[in-house]
């Protein structure tokens, strides 16, 4: 079984678990004489067998990142270094799209008021600086998603070709 394998194997064993949970919890408690579906005692030693599984499965993925070297940017990295790295660009991503920079770094912008002492409107300027405009950050976001899909692609192809290992 190869990693990308036992990843959907990991994914649909936490499904199972979920949907055991949940028949467990609708039949803890039931009108006597209205037997539910799903016996709650029945359920939990399945509940008990399908989290053993996924225990098994997530500790061989686990130990198979951990012993399994990739390729990328010019160096070996460990796999699980590769996943976090993954982790951490979608969220400076994610961040850098939020973010709601000026287009220039120095900007102005002219508002009206009202000034009680010279009993009339004035116009107020106000200047604006920028340490981060748009385009700036939007070579950035280009940058680091250039950069994930490298490195995802890298990790795709390590987790179609690379063995589990056994326990």
């Amino acid at each position: 079984m190869t990693i990308s394998q036992g990843l959907r194997h990991s994914k649909k064993l936490k499904g199972q678990l979920a949907e055991l949970q949940a028949r467990a919890q609708n039949s803890v408690s039931y009108k006597a004489d209205q037997k539910p579906a799903f016996l709650f005692g029945q359920t939990v030693e399945q509940i008990d067998r399908v989290r053993s599984d996924l225990i098994e499965m997530e500790t061989r993925l686990a130990v198979t990142n951990a012993t399994t070297k990739i390729d990328y940017a010019g160096r070996k990295i460990p796999l699980t270094s590769a996943v976090r790295t993954l982790q951490e660009l979608k969220s400076f991503i994610a961040w850098l799209r939020g973010l709601t920079p000026r287009a220039h770094e120095d900007t102005y912008e002219e508002e009206i008021e009202w000034n009680d002492t010279m009993d009339k409107r004035i116009r107020i300027q106000t200047k604006w600086t920028c340490d981060f405009p748009e385009a700036k950050r939007i070579e950035r976001v280009d940058a680091c998603q250039s950069d994930f899909d490298r490195l995802n692609d890298a990790v795709e192809r390590a987790n179609n070709v690379t063995e589990l290992v056994k326990l």
